[in-house]
C-alpha cells in the first residue's frame, strides 16, 4: 500500500485476485485498493479521468526531476554548470567566475589547500541545488 500511496506502482501494473490464478491490470481494482486508506484522509471515488490524470501528474514530475550525479559531473567540468542545471542560474554564472579566479588567485598565493576546499563546497552545493529544485517539485 505505501508503494501505491507514493505513485511508485502505476495502474497497470498485474495483480492477482485473492482465491484466483487471474492476474488482472491494478487499475480494475483500484477503488478496492483506495478503501484501504487510513479515515484520517480524504477518500473519493476514483475514475479512469482521475487515475489516468494522477499517472500523468507523476509522470510530468519525474520528468522534471534533476539528477545529483549529473550536476556534480558539470561541476567537475566547470565549476557554475550544475547550480545551471539545477535551476539555480544566477549562482551559476557567479560560480563560473568567481570559483576559477579565486581559485587562480589563491594557486598564486600557495593556497592549494584553500583551492581544494572551495572546489570541494562548490561541488556539494551543486548536488544541494538539486535537492533544492526536486524538493520544489
Amino acid at each position: 500500500m505505501h508503494m501505491w500511496r507514493l505513485g511508485q506502482i502505476t495502474a497497470n501494473a498485474q495483480v492477482c485476485l485473492d482465491g484466483t490464478e487471474e492476474w488482472v491490470p491494478i487499475r480494475m481494482e483500484i477503488n478496492t485498493i483506495e478503501a484501504f486508506r487510513p479515515v484520517n484522509q480524504q477518500r473519493r471515488q476514483l475514475t479512469p479521468e482521475s487515475t489516468m490524470q494522477a499517472l500523468l501528474d507523476q509522470q510530468v514530475k519525474s520528468m522534471q526531476a534533476k539528477s545529483e550525479g549529473v550536476s556534480v559531473l558539470l561541476s567537475l567540468l566547470l565549476p557554475g554548470l550544475g547550480h545551471i542545471y539545477a535551476g539555480e542560474v544566477v549562482a551559476g554564472v557567479l560560480g563560473l567566475f568567481i570559483v576559477p579566479l579565486f581559485g587562480l588567485a589563491l594557486m598564486g598565493a600557495g593556497l592549494w589547500p584553500l583551492v581544494v576546499i572551495i572546489y570541494a563546497v562548490a561541488l556539494v552545493d551543486s548536488a544541494n541545488a538539486v535537492k533544492r529544485h526536486n524538493a520544489k517539485l
